[in-house]
């Protein structure tokens, strides 16, 4: 069994960690996993805190078989680009079975409901959403959310996002890639504030702006604190 992930790991944390042992519980520890990563630039158009090959470093070190680069064609641009970057760079390997996902909805169903929404056969509704001064994004979660009968606000998770636009990307593929969504724990995507062991990406490039390691100790794993406590240590000219 051969599952693929995407992701940033910008930087790679308990999140991450957890989606990790949670595909194995799920498929065996004989699973093996290919992450496609973004490279030097993240889909913000910033600069990682770690460049791409700590970050591979990292993910290998806590599980990944295989980390692969997704092309900044595609990782630098929207959830829908990202998506299919990713998604296109495993499905060209011809060997992947799963797709792994966290989002804060894992209902297949809905999320193929969802993804099968032509929004441009709504270009009326969708047009007078923006008119209001909703973004895309908000006008797009809107409809869907009213064709599907799911809270928008669910819809407008980043995470939940791109749930979606990953199963769009293996329908337009005509990819044999099973979808395999995984509930999403910890905090949300750009909370700044920790949660336990849990800790958003944004929570972490903050605390290692503070050179926080004790918080950044209790989120990430050992070996992602010690490239983080260098960085930090270099920072402040140790």
């Amino acid at each position: 069994m051969i599952t693929g992930i995407i992701a940033e790991y910008n930087p790679f944390h308990n999140g991450h960690l957890y989606q990790i042992n949670k595909i194995r519980e799920k498929l065996g520890d004989d699973t093996n996993i290919i992450a496609c990563i973004s490279g030097g630039i993240s889909q913000r158009g910033e600069l990682p805190i770690l460049d791409k090959w700590q970050r591979a470093f990292l993910a290998v070190e806590n599980g990944a078989n295989l980390v692969l680069e997704i092309p900044a064609v595609f990782s630098c641009r929207s959830a829908q680009h990202f998506a299919f970057g990713g998604v296109s760079l495993l499905h060209q390997l011809g060997v992947v079975d799963k797709l792994a996902f966290s989002t804060e909805y894992p209902d297949i169903n809905m999320l193929c409901k969802a993804a099968s929404i032509d929004i441009s056969a709504h270009k009326d509704k969708l047009q007078a959403l923006l008119k209001q001064g909703a973004s895309y994004a908000v006008a797009t979660a809107q409809i869907i959310a009213e064709l599907t009968d799911t809270d928008a606000n669910v819809l407008k998770e980043p995470n939940t996002i791109l749930a979606i636009e990953y199963l769009k990307a293996l329908k337009a593929l005509g990819s044999s890639i099973e979808a395999m969504p995984l509930k999403r724990i910890g905090t949300a995507h750009n909370d700044t504030e920790a949660v336990g062991e849990y800790a958003s990406g944004t929570a972490i490039r903050q605390m290692v702006s503070q050179a926080n390691n004790d918080k950044l100790s209790k989120v990430v794993p050992e070996s992602t604190l010690k490239l983080l406590s260098q960085l930090t240590s270099n920072d402040m000219g140790a």
